[in-house]
């Protein structure tokens, strides 16, 4: 049996995590390993913060493992440490019962269509300045403001688009993903 403890955000308190016998227990869940139809791994920045979250999912119910770590230095904590090496039990454990398992690499589901919807009403307001300000004669100013508008709009749709699947990798690329991410 192995466990993890690490706190899942600056003011939340420890959490635990134990693998043992291919079963994941977290804080008031239990996870046949065996049982997993989907692995997903999503990554943000925000305030001086990475938010982690990796989304395990066994039919219709989705257990979350979280960790909120400072941008600067994440690779030296504590929290880090036990996040890296649970994800890394993990991922072994699961590359040995499930070989074709792939981990989605990105947001899904609602938050994806929300994402998605930003993206479009960004680039419409772009476009929508751009317009504006050319019918009024004042297009020069209000370039820069349209272009990255419909810019990051278009990122956003592109990179969340409702009708692709997010990437896939291999379940055996996450520790070295997170330890470039913190920055290790």
């Amino acid at each position: 049996m192995t466990t993890f403890r690490f706190r899942p955000a600056p003011v939340r308190p420890e959490q635990r995590y134990t693998l043992q016998d291919g079963h994941l227990s977290g804080p008031d869940w239990d996870l046949t390993l065996d049982d997993l139809t989907d692995l997903g791994f999503t990554s943000y920045r925000a305030h001086g913060r990475m938010i982690w979250r990796l989304d395990l999912t066994q039919g219709k119910t989705r257990h979350r493992i979280n960790a909120n770590l400072p941008v600067t230095g994440a690779a030296t904590t504590d929290d880090f440490a036990a996040f890296h090496s649970l994800a890394s039990a993990l991922v072994d454990d699961l590359s040995r019962r499930n070989p074709d398992l792939q981990i989605g690499f990105g947001e899904r589901g609602t938050a994806r269509h929300a994402i998605f919807a930003m993206g479009v009403v960004s680039a419409l307001g772009g476009l929508g300045i751009g317009l504006g300000a050319s019918a009024n004669g004042r297009l020069v100013e209000a370039a820069i403001p349209a272009l990255l508008l419909i810019l990051f709009g278009a990122g956003l749709i592109l990179s969340n688009a409702p009708w692709a699947k997010p990437p896939r990798i291999d379940p055996a690329s996450l520790p070295a993903i997170l330890t470039r991410l913190a920055g290790g």
